[in-house]
């Protein structure tokens, strides 16, 4: 039996928000001479494609607000409505 199989499903959610989380702060990290699109974190993360992103780029989007909430991402809006993130803290 895997230790995944042991867990709750509450559990599991909160593994994988923590994963998504974490995989953000890598890409951030990555690039942290540059400005990143959400688009191009989702991508970079797997959940986008040319029909949108969808439920998991919804919760991606969830995670990169929280982290700009907590100061760790530096959002800025272009005047065409488009956000560009910086990582502040590695």
């Amino acid at each position: 039996m895997s230790e995944l199989s042991k867990l709750s499903p509450k559990e599991k959610a909160q593994t994988g928000m923590i994963l998504i989380k974490t995989a953000i702060g890598e890409i951030l990290a990555e690039n942290k001479d540059r400005w990143l699109g959400r688009n191009q974190i989702e991508e970079s993360l797997g959940l986008w494609s040319e029909y949108g992103s969808g439920t998991y780029g919804a919760v991606a989007s969830m995670f990169l607000d929280e982290l700009v909430k907590e100061g760790d991402v530096v959002a800025r809006r272009d005047p065409d409505g488009r956000t560009w993130l910086y990582r502040t803290a590695v």
